[in-house]
């Protein structure tokens, strides 16, 4: 069922007991909680479940994903699900109910639900199955929901509230390890696991940039006519600037910026001195962070020792460069 997924295999073998006993019972399969860093996996999971329960069909897609900030309110999920996906959606106007078909929908990045969607969440994962709620011409439908299974996912699960985290079971996805990483690539591509391992230990415990650096790691190697060896994959990643952690110029631009700080820096004032979209920072911050070359603390972020040292031989090693050129 998830063979296709390399790690998480704690994750795995919980999923598969309940997906075996709902299919057993033939019952809806609990509402999911996926937390963990990006790259990790939810969404693949949750593409995953509604095929391993065999709700998939010709006539129902069963399989519905959104971020959360693109939906406000419970009519317009219901919308997309029946106008996007042609999810079989039955909307009873005469008598004020909408029945869901049995699916799945996964919401992603949910610490940023808003309101009135998440009370009308809350509502449709109760005892009840039931949510009310408004559409266009203030009309007021009662929405039926004991047959779908809500998967939701956030990189932090501390940003949600107990009650709404009592909803779920709760499934916490870990990073990456190079050597998983490693085992991926060299399966997609037969590369042997010494230049794979390269990568591996590169892409920030993210799975699919690695997937994604293959295709031009092969243009590199045709055009240098090289084979996909060790030393091959460090001379391309000496050509991106980028280290053996996998950082790059824009994290050490990070670690400079907090270095010269005299106080901590919240994510909104390190995008604006790097002059980067705060998501990409919030990214790169949760990795530095897990390498324990920054400290969250009061007040935001600040370096550690560790990442002080790690800029330190950056910036040695470039004075050796431009001395000896």
């Amino acid at each position: 069922m998830f063979d296709h997924i390399i790690g998480q295999d704690h994750i795995k073998e919980r999923l598969s007991i309940l997906i075996e006993y709902a299919k057993l019972e033939n019952k809806r399969l609990p509402d999911l909680f996926f937390a963990g860093p990006g790259g990790v996996g939810k969404s693949t999971f949750s593409r995953a479940i509604p095929i391993g329960l065999g709700w998939v069909t010709d006539n129902n897609p069963a399989y519905a994903e959104l971020n959360a900030t693109s939906v406000k309110d419970m009519g317009q999920l219901i919308s997309y699900m029946h106008d996007n996906i042609r999810i079989p959606v039955q909307i009873d106007v005469e008598n004020s109910k909408v029945t869901i078909p049995r699916c799945v929908v996964f919401l992603d990045e949910v610490q940023k639900l808003k309101e009135p969607l998440k009370t009308e969440l809350l509502n449709a994962m109760d005892e009840r199955r039931k949510t009310t709620f408004k559409v266009h011409n203030d009309t007021v439908l009662e929405a039926d929901f004991s047959e779908v299974t809500f998967i939701m996912a956030s990189t932090d699960k501390n940003d949600l509230s107990d009650a709404f985290l009592s909803r779920f079971q709760i499934f916490e996805l870990i990073p990456y390890t190079a050597q998983e990483i490693a085992a991926a690539v060299s399966k997609r591509t037969s590369w042997d696991l010494s230049a794979s391992l390269e990568i591996g230990k590169r892409c920030k415990t993210v799975m699919r940039v690695a997937m994604l650096e293959i295709e031009a790691i092969k243009a590199f190697l045709r055009v240098r006519n090289l084979e996909p060896s060790a030393d091959s994959m460090v001379k391309y990643y000496e050509l991106k600037k980028t280290d053996d952690l996998g950082l790059d110029e824009i994290d050490y631009k990070m670690l400079e910026i907090l270095n010269d700080s005299r106080s901590p820096l919240g994510l909104k004032a390190i995008a604006t001195r790097l002059r980067r979209p705060e998501k990409e920072v919030e990214s790169r911050e949760g990795f530095l962070a897990a390498e324990g070359l920054i400290d969250k603390v009061s007040g935001g972020r600040a370096i550690s020792e560790s990442g002080r040292a790690r800029l330190n031989r950056k910036l040695n090693t470039n004075q050796i460069v431009h001395t000896s050129q």
